[in-house]
C-alpha cells in the first residue's frame, strides 16, 4: 500500500510537471469516454434497465398474428378477441386491453386536447401499480353506459388542478360528457404504449364484434410460466377460436412479446451500431493517447535507463509508468463523465416520443460502473504498450545524451496505431456515408402530397355533441366555408386519418362479380374520407377519371377512389373505373389517384380508398389549409374559425412539413450522430499522422540534411517525407474498406435504397480519408523541405 502511495505521488509529480501535455490527454480521453458514457446511458435505459413496474420481465403485449394471412406478425384485435384471450388464457395472472383516448377538457379555462387511454378494469393491477390518491376502477364502471370515471395523472392535476386534494369526486367535462374524477396516479408513474398518457377512463366496451380491431392487451405472466409455455397456449387458443368463428379468425394467431421489446425493438439496431461506432472513437482517442506517450518516452530514456542502471527492476518501472496513465484515465473519465450529462440530454432531445416516454435514461450505478471501466481499461489499453517500450531501453544509447537510436522500435509502434486510426475512422465514415446516402434516397422520395405551404389541423369531435353523421357533416361544411374566407388561405379540405399522423384504418371489402374469397382472403385495403377539395388542396394527382365534388352527397349513388396500388393489385389488367367494390352495399370506383405514403417516406403505401366525407363522416379528422405564400396571421386566423364554430373545441395546428419531418427524426437523429462521431474520429486521426510524421521528421533532421547537402530539391525532400505519410493512410485506408465491407451488412436495417456495400460510397470515403491525410502529411513534409542543411548536420 505504501509502494501504491509513492507511485501515485510520484505520478502526481511527473504530470505536474507537464500540466499541457496531462491536459491535452484528459481532453482526448474525456471525449472519447464522454460519449461513450452518454450513450450507453440511452442503451441502458432503453435495453438494460428493467421496466418501473414490479416484476417487469412477466409482463408481456398479445397481438394478433396475420402472418398467415400475408399481414403483420403484430396487429391490435378486437374486444371479443381480447375477453376470449382472458378467459382461456390459464398462463396469465391478469389481462387488460387499452385504446389512445384523446379527449377535450372543457369547462375550466382553455379547451385543451389531452392525450390518455381507455382501459379495461384491471390494467393498473396488471402492471402492478395503485394510484397515490383515491381508488381504481370498479368492475361496475367498466360496462356499456356506465357513468364515465377518470383517472388523472400526477402531472395533470398539478398542472390544472394545482394539486388539490379535493379533486377526489370532482366533475370534469371529457368531449363534452361528464366524469368524475375517481383517483391520481403516482409522480413519475409511465403508462406502456399510449406515449405521455395524462389521464384513464374505463374502456366500457362490449364482447360483441370481432371485425373492429381497434385495442392492444397487456398480461402479466403467472411466476414461473415461460414466454414459451404461454406462446403455446395461447396458439391451442386462437386455433380454437378459428374453429368457433370461421368468418373471422381464420387464419389469425396469437403472438406474444415481452413488453420492452414492443418498444424497444426498432431503437435495437440504431443503438448498438452507434454504441460501436462511438467506441472506435474511443479506441482511436487511446491511439492518439499513445503516441503521446511514446513521444513522450523518447524524452524520458534517459531517466529510465538511470533508474534501470541504479537497480530498478523493469516490472517496478512499468508499474510507475501505468499508476501514471491510471491518473491520466480516472481524470479523463471524471471529466468524461461531466460531459456525458450534458450529452445524454442532447441525445435524449433525438430520441423518438415513444421512447423518451417510456424509459428513464438518467446514469444510475451501472452507468457509473461502465465510466469507471472505461477509465481504467483506456489506462492500460493506450499505457501499457508506451509502459513495455519505455522500461527497456538500449542502456549504452540511451546514457548518451541526445541519442535517438531507442526511438525506432518506437516509431514502428506509432506507425502501427496511425494505420488503426485511419482504418477505425474509414468504418465509421463509410457508415456515415451510407447513412448520408440512404437519407438522401428518402428526402427524394415522392411523398404522394405537396408539403409546402399546407398547414394542418387536427381536432375531434365529442360524440355527446355530435351524435349524428348529418351534424359532423354539417360542422365541417360550415367551417371549411369559413377557412376558405380567411385572408392568405387558397384553400381547405379535411380527412379523416391525417397522411404521416401516425394512425389509419383498414377494412375488408367484395369485388363485385368475383367469387367470394375463402374465409380470412378477403382483399382489405386502409380507408380515409376526404372532402371533395382534398385531392387540389394537399397536391394528390388524379390519373384517372374524376374526383369527388358537390354531387357526392349522402343522398347520392355510391362512390369511392381508389388509389394508385390498389388499382394495380385488384385490376392489373384491366381499368377499375365504373367497378364496385364494398362489404353491405356497393360503391363504384370513379377514380384513380397517386399514392400518398401515409405512414412514412420509406415504406411503399398499401391498398387504399377514399370515401367522400359526406357520405362517410368522421368526428375525428384533419383539416388541411394551403396557404399563399407566407401567410404568419394564418394560423391564428384558422384557430379563431375552430373557435367560431364551436368555442369548447381544441384545435392542434403543424405545417405539414413538420409533420413529415417528423417521420424522418428517428434517422435524422441516427445519422447526425454517427457523421458527428466519424468527424471526431477523422480530426483524432488527422492529429495523430500529424504527430508522427512531425517525430518522423524530427528524427530524421540529420539525415534530411545529408540529403539535401548531397543535391536533394525540396521538390524531393517534400516527396520522401508525403510517400511515408501516405503508405501509412493506404495501409489503414485498406485495412479500413476490408473491415468495412464486413461490418456494415449490420447497417442493412438502417439503410433505405442504398446497399450496404455501395461502391460508390466506399470509393468516395477511401479518396476523402486519403486527401485528409496528405493534408495531415503536408505540414511536417513542408517543414522537412526547409531544413538548412548545415543546422541539420550539428542537429545531434
Amino acid at each position: 500500500m505504501e509502494t501504491m502511495i509513492q507511485d501515485l505521488r510520484h505520478a502526481l509529480r511527473v504530470l505536474g510537471k507537464s500540466p499541457g501535455f496531462a491536459l491535452m490527454i484528459v481532453l482526448t480521453l474525456a471525449l472519447g469516454i464522454g460519449a461513450n458514457t452518454a450513450l450507453f446511458s440511452i442503451l441502458n435505459g432503453v435495453l438494460l434497465r428493467p421496466l418501473p413496474y414490479p416484476h417487469p420481465d412477466r409482463l408481456v403485449m398479445i397481438w394478433d398474428d396475420w402472418s398467415k394471412r400475408g399481414g403483420p406478425e403484430r396487429e391490435w384485435t378486437n374486444p371479443a378477441t381480447f375477453y376470449d384471450w382472458r378467459d382461456q388464457g390459464k398462463s396469465f395472472e391478469s389481462m387488460a386491453a387499452l385504446n389512445e383516448w384523446t379527449p377535450t377538457l372543457t369547462g375550466e379555462g382553455e379547451p385543451e386536447r389531452l392525450t390518455g387511454a381507455v382501459v379495461t378494469r384491471g390494467m393498473l393491477a396488471t402492471l402492478g401499480v395503485a394510484p397515490a390518491l383515491g381508488r381504481d376502477f370498479l368492475p361496475a364502471e367498466d360496462v356499456p353506459d356506465a357513468a364515465r370515471a377518470v383517472l388523472l395523472s400526477h402531472g395533470l392535476w398539478q398542472r390544472r388542478f394545482g394539486g388539490s386534494p379535493g379533486i377526489l369526486g370532482a366533475g370534469l367535462t371529457l368531449n363534452g360528457i361528464p366524469c368524475t374524477v375517481i383517483g391520481v396516479m403516482p409522480a413519475g408513474f409511465r403508462f406502456p404504449v399510449v406515449p405521455g398518457a395524462e389521464l384513464w377512463s374505463p374502456m366500457q366496451a362490449a364482447r360483441t364484434g370481432r371485425g373492429n380491431a381497434v385495442i392492444r392487451i397487456v398480461g402479466r405472466l403467472k411466476p414461473g410460466v415461460t414466454l414459451e409455455r404461454a406462446q403455446s397456449e395461447m396458439s391451442v387458443v386462437a386455433r380454437r377460436l378459428a374453429d368457433q368463428y370461421p368468418d373471422t379468425n381464420t387464419g389469425i394467431g396469437a403472438r406474444i412479446v415481452p413488453l420492452r421489446e414492443n418498444f424497444a425493438r426498432e431503437a435495437r439496431r440504431p443503438l448498438l451500431v452507434l454504441l460501436a461506432a462511438v467506441g472506435f472513437v474511443l479506441l482511436i482517442a487511446c491511439a492518439n493517447v499513445a503516441n503521446l506517450l511514446l513521444s513522450k518516452a523518447t524524452g524520458r530514456h534517459r531517466e529510465m535507463a538511470i533508474r534501470r542502471a541504479l537497480g530498478a527492476s523493469r516490472g517496478r518501472i512499468v508499474r510507475q509508468l501505468l499508476t501514471e496513465n491510471l491518473v491520466l484515465g480516472v481524470l479523463g473519465g471524471i471529466a468524461g463523465l461531466a460531459l456525458s450529462m450534458w450529452g445524454v440530454d442532447l441525445l435524449r432531445s433525438g430520441l423518438p416520443a415513444d421512447l423518451g416516454a417510456y424509459f428513464d435514461v438518467a446514469p444510475d450505478l451501472r452507468v457509473l460502473g461502465f465510466t469507471l471501466l472505461l477509465s481504467l481499461g483506456t489506462s492500460l489499453v493506450f499505457g501499457l504498450a508506451p509502459a513495455l517500450q519505455a522500461s527497456r531501453p538500449a542502456l549504452a544509447a540511451s546514457m548518451r545524451e541526445g541519442s535517438l537510436a531507442a526511438g525506432e522500435t518506437r516509431s514502428r509502434a506509432r506507425n502501427t496505431l496511425v494505420v488503426a486510426e485511419v482504418a477505425l475512422s474509414l468504418m465509421l465514415l463509410v457508415g456515415a456515408g451510407l447513412l448520408l446516402k440512404s437519407f438522401h434516397s428518402l428526402l427524394s422520395t415522392d411523398a404522394g402530397l405537396k408539403p409546402e405551404g399546407l398547414l394542418s389541423l387536427s381536432l375531434s369531435l365529442p360524440d355527446a355533441k355530435y351524435p349524428e353523421n348529418p351534424q359532423v357533416e354539417a360542422f365541417f361544411a360550415g367551417l371549411l366555408e369559413r377557412m376558405a374566407a380567411v385572408p392568405g388561405i387558397a384553400g381547405a379540405a379535411a380527412i379523416s386519418n391525417l397522411p404521416f399522423g401516425g394512425d389509419n384504418t383498414d377494412t375488408s371489402f367484395r369485388i363485385e362479380g368475383r367469387p367470394e374469397p375463402a374465409p380470412g382472403h378477403r382483399p382489405s385495403a386502409w380507408f380515409s374520407s376526404i372532402t371533395p377539395d382534398y385531392l387540389r388542396v394537399a397536391g394528390v394527382k388524379l390519373l384517372r377519371g374524376r374526383g369527388f365534388d358537390s354531387r357526392d352527397t349522402a343522398q347520392a349513388p355510391l362512390v369511392i377512389l381508389i388509389n394508385e396500388s390498389m388499382a394495380r393489385q385488384y385490376w392489373p389488367n384491366e381499368n377499375p373505373l365504373g367497378k364496385r367494390i364494398g362489404r353491405t352495399v356497393w360503391r363504384e370506383v370513379v377514380g384513380v389517384v397517386g399514392n400518398v405514403r401515409t405512414f412514412s417516406l420509406e415504406r411503399d403505401e398499401p391498398p387504399t380508398m377514399y370515401f367522400p366525407f359526406a357520405q362517410v363522416p368522421s368526428g375525428r379528422a384533419s383539416i388541411l389549409a394551403r396557404l399563399r405564400g407566407d401567410v404568419p396571421a394564418a394560423a391564428p386566423a384558422l384557430r379563431a374559425a375552430v373557435r367560431e364554430a364551436d368555442p369548447d373545441l381544441a384545435v392542434t395546428i403543424a405545417p405539414m412539413e413538420r409533420v413529415l419531418s417528423d417521420t424522418l427524426a428517428p434517422r435524422r437523429w441516427t445519422l447526425l450522430l454517427l457523421a458527428s462521431f466519424a468527424a471526431l474520429a477523422v480530426v483524432l486521426a488527422a492529429v495523430g499522422i500529424y504527430g508522427v510524421m512531425s517525430y518522423a521528421v524530427t528524427r530524421r533532421t540529420q539525415e534530411i540534411g545529408i540529403r539535401m547537402a548531397l543535391g536533394a530539391r525540396q521538390p524531393q525532400i517534400l516527396q520522401l517525407v508525403l510517400r511515408q505519410g501516405l503508405r501509412l493512410a493506404a495501409a489503414g485506408t485498406a485495412l479500413g474498406l476490408g473491415l468495412a465491407l464486413a461490418l456494415t451488412r449490420w447497417m442493412e436495417s438502417l439503410l433505405y435504397q442504398v446497399s450496404a456495400t455501395d461502391p460508390v460510397t466506399f470509393a468516395g470515403i477511401a479518396a476523402l480519408m486519403l486527401s485528409v491525410a496528405a493534408a495531415a502529411c503536408y505540414l511536417p513534409a513542408r517543414r522537412a523541405s526547409r531544413v538548412d542543411p548545415m543546422i541539420a548536420l550539428r542537429y545531434e
